[in-house]
């Protein structure tokens, strides 16, 4: 089974490497939405969040999950930290009804697919290695199949997900650990450290952070501290490797000018050249539900039309917990009991399906067909009708649609003659304005009049050699006119502009074009 496959399915661990702490009183979670980084007005009861703890000037005393419970929250730690942190969040307690204590009970956790079926009101829904997951608070370990500390670190080195000295190490800014996507909210209000880590959020961001390296050479290893060079200079540092399928990934705090996606360099370590690639952590997408129901789904159609039912059935089940209203997993759902001879469970999810799209023809026509095999003649006839009736609807929907789409077309090309106009005026005035330039290019890129807009972008880019955009325009152009040699030129000029000004969504895009190319 493929690495992806296995996170995907997910498993259970033991929390043996945290403590556990119990936080009571009627003000605890307002209490601890002003001590901590991540947002608990977000969540619901029997949720729970990665959060962290600062210093005033930024560093990470400690992360921590916050579980939000109906009477009572825990919190649980890396046993490093357990006693800095209680002590530091009681230092703050004066008036208000909070109170922290040890608890007895152990932390147990599950992830990926494996964590659906938990559903006790002692189980917490939380992301674990970028999947969906849960803790749950019980006074002994269940009876499972635990897995080892290895496929953990190996785990924590793909998803660069916080583990106490490995991702994330003492006297660090949070800003140079993933706990800077996973663990806080910048919007939520104050706390402790805040100004710190918003200005060095709000800027160029960390000088190095986590990312996965892909080397191709076989049997090289690197550890922990390794320093990697980078066209001659500190590169990176290594915190962790793994091997998988076949290949080597090293996961480096890397230097923001080499941080973009899929790019392909040189790196020196030990007199010793490696060519690399660069992938962000974590190696198979970060967590969001919509994604991931997404992803679920399209695997599930995959196993359905190999014949692979009941696992299909186990990700179509876990699509609709993340999404409640993804319609086409309804559907699903029901066409496979309804093969299984499941009638009355099939028109169950039917009717789940008309409660979430109530224009669905097919949600109809099944329970028609369900019910005919359950000799309920009548009202299998009353849903065959029904169908009919939303067939019609539907068709003057789309009409509906496609004259709402040509009308919102025709506002578009008003506001691009608007525009042109006014980027006319302004060459009148200055023929080598650039953001006029830019703005009459990419009128033109929209026209598919390529010869123009690369005009354009050539002033531009004479103007300002530092404008990140107008090299992933001139780019695109370029590969639209089919001359490769000059846009792989400027599209490799672009990504080091880019990436050294920060600019990463353009670099990005510009290294996915050049990939295509080679």
């Amino acid at each position: 089974m493929k690495i992806c496959d296995e996170i995907i399915l997910g498993g259970h661990f033991k929390g043996d490497m945290f403590d556990l702490f119990q936080v009571t009183g009627e003000d605890r979670t307002r209490y601890m939405q002003g001590q901590l980084t991540a947002d608990l007005k977000s969540i619901s009861s029997n949720e729970g969040l990665l959060n962290t703890r600062l210093t005033q000037h930024g560093k990470v005393v400690s992360y921590l999950y916050y579980l939000v419970g109906t009477n009572c929250d825990y919190m649980i730690v890396p046993k490093e930290t357990s006693v800095v942190l209680k002590s530091d969040l009681e230092k703050f307690i004066i008036m208000d009804d909070v109170e922290i204590t040890t608890s007895t009970n152990k932390a147990q956790f599950s992830f990926g697919l494996e964590s659906f079926s938990k559903k006790d009101e002692n189980d917490f829904r939380v992301n674990i290695f970028d999947e969906p997951g849960v803790i749950s608070i019980v006074e002994e370990y269940e009876d499972l199949e635990f897995l080892d500390e290895n496929k953990l670190e190996q785990y924590a080195v793909l998803t660069g997900y916080p583990v106490w000295n490995k991702t994330v190490k003492e006297n660090e800014f949070i800003n140079d650990s993933r706990l800077n996507e996973l663990a806080i909210s910048y919007k939520k209000g104050c706390f402790l450290g805040q100004e710190t880590v918003a200005k060095i959020n709000n800027n160029r961001g960390a000088a190095y952070y986590p990312t996965l390296l892909e080397f191709t050479e076989e049997n090289q290893i690197f550890i922990s501290g390794n320093i990697l060079m980078i066209e001659d200079r500190k590169g990176g540092e290594v915190i962790g490797s793994t091997e998988v399928d076949g290949k080597n990934y090293v996961l480096v705090k890397l230097y923001r000018d080499f941080r973009v996606d899929k790019k392909k360099f040189e790196v020196s370590f030990e007199n010793k050249k490696f060519k690399a690639t660069v992938h962000y952590a974590p190696l198979f997408g970060s967590f969001d539900r919509n994604q991931k129901a997404e992803y679920y789904y399209d695997h599930a159609i995959s196993l359905f039309q190999n014949d692979e039912e009941q696992m299909a059935l186990k990700y179509l089940y876990a699509t609709v917990q993340l999404k409640p209203d993804f319609a086409d997993a309804y559907e699903v759902i029901g066409v496979i009991l309804g093969r299984h001879e499941k009638y009355n469970e099939g028109i169950e999810y039917m009717d789940k399906l008309l409660a979430v799209d109530e224009s669905s023809v097919m949600a109809h026509t099944n329970k028609s067909l369900y019910l005919m095999k359950l000799g309920k003649i009548e009202e299998a006839e009353e849903q065959k009708s029904m169908a009919t009736v939303k067939t019609f609807e539907r068709l003057g929907k789309e009409a509906a649609a496609k004259r709402a789409a040509a009308d919102e077309a025709q506002k578009r090309n008003a506001e691009i003659e608007r525009r042109e106009s006014m980027f006319k005026q302004v060459l009148e005035i200055d023929e080598n304005d650039v953001l006029a330039n830019y703005g009459m290019a990419d009128i033109y890129y929209y026209r598919k009049n390529y010869t123009a807009a690369i005009e354009h972008l050539d002033v531009v880019l004479a103007e300002d050699a530092q404008y990140s955009n107008g090299y992933y325009l001139l780019g695109k152009c370029l590969l639209e006119t089919g001359d490769t040699v000059r846009a792989k030129d400027v599209l490799e000029k672009g990504v080091v502009v880019a990436s050294k000004r920060g600019d990463m969504m353009p670099a990005n895009g510009m290294q996915s074009l050049l990939n295509s190319i080679n």
